[in-house]
């Protein structure tokens, strides 16, 4: 394999860790140090739609002033002005998943539905 090849290999090794590795860091970190606040469903589509994968509102939420926007589970566009309860980072608010997506009732938020 020449050096190029090898390179690459090593890129998509780091990268699938990353990607595998990245998800798990992140949801131990919101378990543990995550804030709840509530968030509301949005008439905008997430900017990547991929062929496959339905399609799911955004919710948007204020932390210090600025918006952030995360991934609903929610395809009902009846439901865009709802409220939901989300958890986030409050040293990175970007990073963000709506409480029901930890089904095992670890977390506790006053939001709570």
């Amino acid at each position: 394999m020449s050096r190029a090849g090898k390179v690459l290999f090593g890129a998509c090794i780091l990268y699938l860790l990353y990607a595998t590795l990245g998800t798990l860091v992140k949801e131990m970190f919101l378990k543990s140090k995550g804030r709840c606040i509530t968030a509301v469903l949005i008439n905008e589509a997430p900017g990547t739609i991929h062929r496959y994968s339905s399609f799911n509102l955004l919710y948007k939420f204020s932390v210090d002033g600025k918006i952030y926007k995360g991934n609903s589970t929610e395809t009902d566009l009846s439901k865009i002005g709802d409220s939901m309860c989300i958890v986030y980072l409050p040293s990175f608010p970007s990073i963000n998943r709506p409480i029901a997506y930890f089904d095992n009732g670890r977390i506790k938020c006053s939001c709570n539905q």
